[in-house]
């Protein structure tokens, strides 16, 4: 099962945003999101994907994560929220999130 918070996906649309001006995508952003969104909802529909609420207990863990291994806040956001859903592990493009995850106990995996 996958999980993202609500932040998580805002991020996702900016990175797809990113590559499309970067000429990394074959088409535009708008494209890119509204299929991300349009899967994203699919998935949630057949119970394979959970929206992590984002209440002050994942807030102050994210804080904690952030402050202890360094990360920007958005990147803490997202093992907190593995945290709060105990998800089996973390795939993220980021080495050093990856190492974050790990050394708070998720398991994470480096997509090259």
């Amino acid at each position: 099962m996958l999980s993202a918070s609500v932040f998580n996906i805002g991020e996702a649309a900016s990175a797809l945003d990113k590559k499309a001006r970067q000429g990394e995508l074959r088409g535009d952003a708008k494209t890119a999101v509204s299929l991300m969104l349009r899967e994203m909802a699919i998935l949630s529909r057949m119970g394979g994907l959970v929206l992590v609420p984002i209440g002050l207990r994942v807030v102050k863990a994210s804080i904690r994560i952030a402050l202890a291994h360094h990360l920007y806040i958005a990147d803490a956001l997202q093992i907190a929220s593995c945290l709060r859903v105990r998800c089996e592990a973390l795939y993220t493009a980021d080495q050093a999130l990856a190492e974050a995850a790990e050394k708070e106990g998720v398991k994470a995996y480096v997509l090259r």
